[in-house]
C-alpha cells in the first residue's frame, strides 16, 4: 500500500507541476517566446538553465528580474521597458539588479546594502549579488567559485587585502561543515529513541541553527570576523548537543 501511495502522490505531484507550468507558459510571453528560441545558443541555455531552476518552480519568470511586459504577444513590445536597456553591465544596472533581487530576498539585500561592498557598488567598484549567486538557476556559487570572484579584487593590486580570498575560503567551508555537523545531530536525535536529555539536545541544536542564520547575515554584510565568531559558537553548540546524546 505504502508503495502504490508514493507512486500515486509523485504522479500527483508531476501533473499538478506540469499544469502549473503550463498556466506560466500561457500567462507569460518571455517563456512562451524563449522556450522555442532554440536556434539562438544563449537564449536557449539561459531559458533551460531558468527552467530547471528553483526560480521557475516559484514561478519568478523572466520580467520579475528584467523588467519587460509579460503580456505583450509582439517581442518589440514585451521588451520594451527591460532592465537591460538601461545600459547593460554599468554600475546603475547591477544596483537596480540588486534591488530587484531584494524585492523577494529582502533579508540578504537588506544585509548587503548594509556592507561597505555596497558602497563600493554605488561608486561602480564593488561586487553584487550575482556575484555569489547565479541568477538564472538561483544557486550560490560553490566556494571555488566565490574565491574566485574575491580574488577579481583582493589580488596583489589591492595592497593589505590580498589575503581574503583565502579567508573567505575558509570561512566558507567552516560554515558548510558547521550546517552539515548540526543537520547530521538533528538527524540523529530524530530517529535514536534511547536520547537522554533530548529536549536539551534539541535546544542547544535550535541555538546551534540561529547562530549560523546570524553567520549567514554576517556574512552578506562582509564582516567576517563577526561571521567566524557565530560559525565557531554555532560548532560549540553542536559539540555540546552531541556530548549529551552519547552520555551515559
Amino acid at each position: 500500500m505504502g508503495g502504490w501511495a508514493f507512486l500515486l502522490g509523485a504522479g500527483l505531484w508531476v501533473l499538478l507541476n506540469s499544469q502549473a507550468w503550463a498556466q506560466t507558459v500561457e500567462a507569460n510571453s518571455c517563456v512562451n517566446c524563449h522556450q522555442e528560441a532554440t536556434g539562438n545558443q544563449r537564449v536557449d541555455r539561459n531559458f533551460h538553465q531558468w527552467k530547471d531552476s528553483w526560480h521557475a518552480a516559484r514561478k519568478v519568470t523572466c520580467d520579475k528580474c528584467h523588467g519587460g511586459k509579460p503580456s505583450e504577444a509582439k517581442a518589440a513590445a514585451a521588451h520594451s521597458g527591460m532592465l537591460e536597456g538601461e545600459g547593460k553591465k554599468t554600475p546603475s544596472y547591477y544596483l537596480k539588479m540588486d534591488e530587484r533581487c531584494g524585492q523577494c530576498h529582502s533579508g540578504e539585500y537588506a544585509d548587503f546594502s548594509t556592507s561597505s561592498h555596497y558602497k563600493f557598488l554605488q561608486q561602480g567598484r564593488g561586487p553584487s549579488c550575482i556575484s555569489c549567486h547565479h541568477p538564472k538557476t538561483g544557486h550560490t556559487f560553490t566556494v571555488k567559485e566565490i574565491v574566485a570572484s574575491c580574488v577579481d579584487c583582493h589580488n596583489e593590486s589591492l595592497k593589505g587585502y590580498e589575503h581574503v580570498p583565502q579567508v573567505a575560503r575558509l570561512l566558507l567551508e567552516s560554515m558548510n561543515q558547521a550546517e552539515f555537523t548540526v543537520g547530521c545531530m538533528r538527524e540523529f536525535v530524530s530517529i535514536k529513541e534511547d536520547v537522554k536529555q533530548k529536549a536539551w539536545v534539541r535546544s542547544k541544536l535550535v541555538a546551534a541553527e540561529m547562530e549560523l542564520s546570524n553567520a549567514k547575515k554576517q556574512w552578506h554584510r562582509f564582516n567576517l570576523q563577526n561571521t567566524e565568531a557565530h560559525v565557531l559558537q554555532a560548532f560549540g553548540l553542536a559539540r555540546e548537543a552531541k556530548a549529551l546524546c552519547v552520555a551515559k
